[in-house]
Order: C-alpha cells, then structure tokens, then sequence
C-alpha cells in the first residue's frame, strides 16, 4: 500500500460548533486505526503534517481550543486521546518544507500551507470531513506548475478498495469436517481476529499468507468476490504453505 498523509487542509473552520466536530472526527480516528496492523508490519505509513494544528474545525476556536473541548465530551474523548497516540507513537513527522499549494475537489478550492512532498504522487490524503471538499473522492493538488490528483479518505468506507477486508465463508467452520469425501479446512478465527491477521499477511500470488504466533498455525485468504478487495480464509497445514514463504512467515512475526 502506498503512503498516506494526514490532510492538514481538510480543516477549514467547515463546523458551526464544537459539538458538530464529534461524529467526523470519531470516524477519522477509526479508519487511522483501521490501518494499525499494516502499519506495525510497515507495509504503509501515516505523515503527520503538523501544519494541522495552525488551523480549525471552527473559525472561532483554534485546533487545541476544539480538541480540548472534544476531550469533556464523553462521545469524543477516547477519540481525542486516540488521536494523540497515534500522532506521538504511529505517525511519521513530517520534515519536508512547508509549502503553500492548492488542493480542489470539483468547484471548491482551498489554498495553504502544507508539508507534504507534493513533487510525488505515491500517497493519498486523509482528510476530516464535513464538507463537499473534505468528503471527496479525488482531491487535485496545485504547486506551481506541477498538479495532479490523489485519492481522498474521510472514513472506512474510502479504505475498503485499498485495504483487504475479511469476509467469513459458511464453508469453513470452527472444525474441519468432510464433504464430498474432501476435508474442508477450519476457520477457528472470529472476524476481528482475521481481520488482524489479514492485514498482517503477505501476499504471494493472488491469496494473502499469514502464520499466527499465538496458536503457531498459518492461514491463508483467498478473494471471495471479483470486484471486491474482499477475501475469506481458512487454516492451512504447514506442509501445504510453500517452504521460503513458511520460512519467511515463521522469522517475521
């Protein structure tokens, strides 16, 4: 997965009220975390543009002003702490130099400072939403003679085409059992653990290989639908993971 940078222009004073703030940004935490497990195996980073904190959710209040008040509302205060670990101990900070650029999505535009490298395309944007702008699909980045266009998240639904999501099969049970005279293998896993464990695995052809330290068994996931990034998995002996990749699994967890 390509890098992502927190969108610092993504906040534009787009909320009347603190309280407003709550319900976009509870969502923004979420789908940060979404990619925790991907992010411990360093298959993707996070750039913290610190440019953020110069800006506000509402014109009135400054970006500290609005998160200290998040953190008395018991809706948003697990948010507002989970927003400052991720930042302190997750995040890679940003040491490019500050440059002031546009970003559009459709007719509106923003322009300021911000400290992503915008000479590269390989990432995308995580923004806060509330607004038509930081709610887009697509944001256009503008810096002098160079714009071009990346992918914009505000939420888990904008991770799903990006991140493989786990699906649970009927067909593989807690247990193996036998149908038509061929062992079908167990999914002893609930979904959150193999949602885990999927974002964790290596990908080798067209499946995802994981081994799990815990109970010392491996998993595979293969695609359940062709216009999806959904995949099922199932428990597979070790004998059946090919042997550089079950060396590979075993020395990296």
């Amino acid at each position: 997965m390509i890098d992502a940078c927190i969108n610092s222009l993504s906040l534009h004073g787009q909320f009347n009220s603190n309280s407003e703030v709550i319900p976009h940004f509870v969502n923004f935490i979420d789908a940060l975390y979404y990619l925790l497990p991907s992010m411990r195996r360093q298959f993707n980073r996070i750039i913290y543009d610190t440019q953020i904190e110069m800006r506000s959710f509402v014109l009135s209040n400054n970006f500290q002003q609005t998160l200290s008040h998040l953190r008395q509302d018991p809706a948003a205060r697990d948010a507002v702490v989970r927003w400052y670990l991720f930042t302190k101990k997750h995040c890679v900070i940003n040491v490019e130099e500050i440059k002031e650029v546009c970003m559009e999505a459709g007719e509106v535009s923003y322009t300021g400072l911000v400290g992503i490298d915008i000479y590269s395309e390989s990432f995308y944007l995580f923004s806060i939403g509330g607004s038509v702008f930081s709610e887009a699909p697509l944001i256009v980045i503008k810096h002098g003679e160079n714009s071009f266009s990346v992918p914009n998240i505000c939420g888990l639904p904008g991770l799903y085409p990006l991140v493989p999501r786990y699906e649970a099969s009927e067909k593989h049970r807690l247990e193996a059992y036998m149908a038509g005279g061929v062992e079908v293998s167990p999914m002893p896993l609930n979904s959150v653990q193999a949602q885990l464990l999927l974002q964790q695995a290596v990908k080798f052809n067209s499946d995802y290989w994981a081994f799990r330290k815990e109970c010392g068994n491996f998993f595979r996931f293969k695609p359940t639908h062709v216009d999806r990034y959904v995949f099922h998995g199932f428990q597979i002996r070790e004998e059946d993971v090919p042997e550089k990749l079950r060396t590979a699994l075993r020395n990296d967890v």
